[in-house]
């Protein structure tokens, strides 16, 4: 299996100490993550003969969870799903126009604590085609990941981070080899910097474990993003 894994961004703010701990958390889990992803299209592959293209990059976000707590489990034992959480709303009264903040209580799609820090992630899943180029939806999804986490009100103590992490599955209608694909990523390269993404790991998907119906898959890209404040990472 080829599990080729680069970080394209790495600009985190912060003492090094939680940078190293949010790099490290973030490698772990995409290793996991790919390694999962690879062996369930492996297994699949036998109903893809059949006609069927069960591809899970290409999957939605629901069919996305159970692998990615999966992968969370793999790296730390201590974790959760869809936990309670306040949520920082932001209001302005009509009256006096002065801009209030209330809370609501709401939920956040993961938890872990790793290495004696807690992460709270946000969780989306999008599509890339290396035809069209379009990054509108992976713009939105980015947008609506930052917006959520920001609402997450975890109080100032120390040894938390807000993170938000966006799945992209890069496809294409009609076969592509390998160069052409790499051109194709210029424009998502482009957009994710735009939008501020600490972190970035590459799957380059075997082609053993690509459909051979509808679409080919042959890169995955995981984004993190991290909220920073003035005493780094929070």
């Amino acid at each position: 299996m080829k599990l080729a894994i680069a970080k394209l961004i790495d600009d985190l703010g912060g003492n090094s100490e939680r940078k190293r701990i949010a790099r490290d958390f973030a490698a772990e889990f995409a290793r996991h993550f790919f390694l999962s992803s690879h062996k369930y299209n492996k297994a699949s592959k036998e109903f893809w003969d059949q006609g069927e293209n069960d591809n899970l990059i290409l999957s939605s976000e629901r069919n996305q969870y159970s692998h990615v707590a999966a992968a969370i489990a793999k790296t730390t034992p201590h974790f959760a799903s869809e936990v309670f959480i306040n949520k920082r709303l932001p209001r302005t009264l009509k009256k006096k126009g002065v801009r209030r903040i209330r809370s609501r209580s709401g939920r956040c799609d993961f938890f872990a604590r790793y290495r004696k820090t807690e992460f709270y992630i946000e969780f989306k899943a999008s599509k890339y085609s290396a035809i069209s180029k379009k990054t509108r939806d992976i713009s939105q999804k980015i947008s609506s990941l930052q917006n959520q986490t920001a609402q997450n009100k975890l109080g100032v103590r120390r040894g938390v981070a807000r993170m938000g992490i966006l799945l992209v599955g890069v496809h294409s209608k009609r076969q592509l080899n390998f160069s052409r694909i790499e051109n194709a990523l210029d424009p998502l390269e482009r957009e994710v910097r735009r939008q501020n993404v600490h972190l970035v790991f590459r799957w380059d998907i075997p082609r053993s474990s690509t459909s051979h119906f509808d679409r080919q898959v042959y890169t995955c890209f995981l984004l993190f993003f991290f909220r920073v404040g003035k005493k780094g990472l929070i």
